[in-house]
């Protein structure tokens, strides 16, 4: 089964990345396995309101990895998906406390999904290493 994750619900400036913390987010990237690398994650949650919100969402960016609840955990889990992602328990810190029930995803598998010979597009930075576009349509 092939899924595609996106977030419905905004989850910008709800919780924040911890990037001196924790391990590298851009490992989460690269569809590899980071088993046995010791993975630390740490996100820091604001206000009481924003707990709650993040509570609801099964599916949270950040600009760290992406986290999903234990509820959405557990249904890649039953699935087929396993073997295609890991998942890695983060430190959700509220007024001191961890907060449970949130994880780091890890795709295994990388699909591109743009075909780049149909399509129109700019780049819009001279990185040859790191390309960024502008797509027209």
């Amino acid at each position: 089964m092939l899924y595609i994750l996106g977030s419905k619900n905004n989850s910008y400036d709800l919780i924040s990345f911890d990037h001196d913390s924790s391990s590298d987010h851009l490992l989460f990237k690269e569809g590899q396995s980071l088993k046995g690398e010791g993975v630390i994650l740490n996100y820091q949650i604001e206000s009481k309101a924003d707990l709650e919100k993040l509570k609801k969402i099964p599916y949270i960016e950040s600009s760290g990895p992406s986290l999903v609840t234990a509820a959405l955990k557990e249904v890649f889990e039953e699935d087929e998906a396993r073997g295609q992602v890991e998942f890695y328990p983060v430190n959700v810190f509220f007024q001191g406390e961890v907060v449970e029930g949130f994880y780091a995803i890890n795709p295994l598998k990388k699909i591109d999904c743009t075909n780049m010979t149909a399509s129109e597009y700019s780049i819009i930075n001279f990185d040859p290493g790191a390309p960024e576009y502008s797509f027209d349509y």
